[in-house]
């Protein structure tokens, strides 16, 4: 097995803004002859899609929840670091992507790291502009504290709820796009195998409700709505059985129903 995370060559410092520059550009009218596939709806999942959408691609969402808000990016509540230096208390790009790699134990690809750090302030603002209600100071201006032992004041939070916030921003971007038919979501399915055909990409996937073989959680959660929540999913077979609530009343069979009176 070859492992390649296809990391650009140069200096740390240079490597993915010269691999961006370098980049062909894909002209604005031609955006909507391409489909991507977006596997996952949390954070990463539902703002790349908004993002993509919002560029002018058309876009396919999958995710195996029953609603792209109950992702698990909801239990990141501490905050959101970003370099912006607003303490002035000698906060870098660097600084950040050194503390990130070192509490890391210098495991993490060293290049995506200071990728992160970079591009940091930016999805801050981005995330403002979803209008995720950061905290913030008397005046006006976003607030932030040192959190999890880093010396300096670089996180970012919306009380505790902040991974909550987060999503429940790009959810609401995602059901923009979906409105406006540039993103199909496709709840309760997952994805089974990727495949390249003459170099393009393509991939199967299914209904989680169709899998025989799903596990409990999942098939407690699919077995008790009878009909889709979102535009695009699939309905359930035909002959599912559906999840009656305690105490309601067992539907009579059709043959057994006494005809009506005349």
């Amino acid at each position: 097995m070859n492992l390649d995370a296809r990391i650009p060559s140069g200096p740390l410092e240079r490597k993915w803004s010269q691999h961006k520059f370098e980049l062909k550009l894909v002209n604005p009218a031609n955006k909507r002859k391409y489909t991507i596939l977006m596997v996952g709806s949390g954070l990463a999942g539902a703002g790349g899609a908004a993002s993509l959408a919002e560029l002018g691609y058309e876009v396919k969402c999958f995710c195996y929840q029953d609603s792209p808000r109950r992702a698990h990016s909801i239990a990141a509540q501490g905050g959101i670091n970003a370099s912006k230096n607003y303490h002035n208390d000698g906060d870098s790009v660097f600084r950040l992507f050194y503390d990130t790699v070192k509490g890391g134990d210098f495991r993490s690809r060293e290049a995506n790291v200071y990728r992160l750090s970079e591009v940091s302030g930016n999805i801050i603002d981005q995330c403002a502009a979803l209008g995720v209600p950061f905290a913030r100071e008397y005046g006006g201006l976003l607030d932030n504290r040192s959190f999890g032992g880093a010396q300096v004041s670089r996180t970012f939070y919306a009380r505790g709820q902040t991974g909550q916030q987060l999503l429940l921003g790009a959810y609401q971007a995602l059901e923009r796009q979906i409105g406006l038919g540039k993103v199909q979501m496709f709840s309760r399915h997952e994805m089974q195998e990727l495949i390249v055909v003459d170099g393009r990409t393509t991939m199967s996937w299914r209904p989680i409700w169709a899998t025989p073989s799903a596990s409990p959680r999942a098939a407690t959660a699919t077995s008790s709505t009878a009909r889709p929540t979102r535009r695009g999913a699939t309905p359930p077979p035909s002959g599912a059985r559906t999840r009656r609530a305690p105490g309601s009343p067992t539907p009579a069979s059709p043959r057994s129903t006494p005809p009506a009176s005349r």
